[in-house]
């Protein structure tokens, strides 16, 4: 089901964010896009406990990615809008596309729809977001989001990273992927291995990739 407008049911809006300034703008925010903000100002024990709060207390969320500061949560925010997806419950992740951030967004891509910049949030973004997020939950994608079985190659290696290409996506682009991706095979990884992989081929910006159930590729083609 193509989900088209937003639900009245989504009114109330979680901030999670580990600076009190940032919150009270993201709430303002909201409030101007005729939502109820709800300010998750405690610090926050786990990813379970937030999901426990948001349930009870909102229909969505906005949450930033650097959470530790403050110490006011011991997680990152691409784990905890991960987690909630997994839950079924919308979130956006607010996030400054810093490189330092890259590898564990790209861990859990695939369980974040949508990604906003600080400066982002207006009532078209948190709207899109959200609507983004419900019609997943219902296996409906919009094509820079939706998910093929393709094959990928790894062209480098280093102690950290696999650099792969993806044929159908891009011939010539070599695209940095953190080990952990790759799960039991991370050990094991070598120069020319041949994967299928679940991959959002029809993005069109590199950080928007996902890449997800990794499949050794027994009998590879040459190309």
């Amino acid at each position: 089901m193509n989900i088209a407008t937003l639900p009245e049911r989504i009114k109330r809006i979680a901030v999670i964010d580990d600076d009190r300034v940032a919150r009270e703008a993201y709430a303002d925010s909201i409030a101007d896009a005729c939502f109820v903000p709800f300010k998750q100002n405690e610090r926050l024990k786990s990813i379970e406990e937030l999901i426990q709060i948001l349930k009870a207390n909102a229909d969505a969320a906005v949450c930033d990615q650097r959470l530790a500061p403050g110490n006011y949560a011991s997680f990152l925010g691409a784990e905890a809008v991960a987690a909630l997806y997994s839950e079924h419950y919308p979130a956006i992740l607010i996030t400054q596309y810093a490189d330092a951030d890259l590898d564990v967004i790209r861990l859990h891509r695939r369980k974040i729809p949508s990604m906003l910049s600080s400066g982002g949030l207006d009532e078209d973004a948190i709207k899109i977001g959200i609507i983004k997020c419900l019609n997943e939950f219902e296996d409906f994608y919009v094509k820079e989001r939706r998910p093929w079985r393709t094959l990928i190659r790894v062209a480098e290696i280093d102690q950290r990273h696999a650099y792969v290409i993806v044929p159908s996506w891009d011939p010539k682009t070599k695209i940095k992927l953190p080990l952990g991706l790759f799960g039991s095979y991370k050990d094991s990884l070598a120069h020319g291995m041949r994967f299928f992989a679940l991959v959002n081929i029809g993005a069109e910006k590199n950080e928007d990739l996902f890449f997800d159930q990794f499949e050794l590729a027994e009998k590879p083609p040459d190309y």
